[in-house]
């Protein structure tokens, strides 16, 4: 499934893709999401590439990736849980696509509470704290930014907005989850 983002960041776009619809009270998706994100379970991500690996390679196909970014964690709820479950992720697919793996190239620096039970315009204020950590040496490449689940797209256009001050920049984001039904504006299904 593709989807598209609209934001700021839109002309560096190259495509959206999330692997799998995650309806709410779903079992099996809500289980894994939940064991990821909640249960201390960062094996888990192995899984979700796994299940998600050929939805990927096809997005991917004919792509030049330069590197791999996941969606950043603050430093404080990072050591909470014990590992960032977005990082977990884009590591699985960096190595399994031999490219480079940018866990510091994006950084969130204010600490805020869940966004599972905020809305849209909550989430867009609260995701305003991401930061690029740098420019040098990611001029006109092509990254692939990474994230577990898309509800509203308030974060990954926050992630977008940043990446976009590199020059020349492409991107592309792959998700595992999209739910459908909490997505805003900012979200198009194509």
């Amino acid at each position: 499934m593709r989807i598209a983002l609209n934001g700021s960041g839109a002309r560096q776009i190259e495509g959206v893709c999330a692997a799998y619809y995650h309806i709410s009270g779903s079992q099996a998706s809500s289980s894994l999401l939940s064991a990821l994100k909640y249960r201390g379970m960062p094996s888990v991500a192995t899984d979700l590439f796994l299940l998600c690996k050929d939805s990927l390679e096809a997005f991917l196909f004919d792509s030049k990736i330069d590197g791999v970014v996941p969606v950043p964690m603050h430093p404080l709820k990072k050591w909470k849980r014990g590992f960032n479950q977005a990082e977990e992720l884009s590591s699985q697919i960096a190595k399994h696509f031999d490219l480079s793996h940018e866990s510091k190239l994006l950084k969130k620096s204010a600490l805020y509470r869940s966004q599972v039970k905020r809305n849209a315009k909550e989430r867009v204020g609260s995701n305003s704290s991401i930061q690029l950590a740098e420019l040098d040496n990611f001029e006109a490449k092509h990254l692939l930014l990474i994230d577990d689940v898309i509800t509203t797209g308030a974060t990954l256009n926050h992630c977008i907005k940043e990446l976009s001050k590199i020059p020349d920049i492409k991107i592309s984001v792959f998700t595992i989850f999209y739910t459908p039904s909490r997505a805003s504006h900012n979200v198009v299904t194509l």
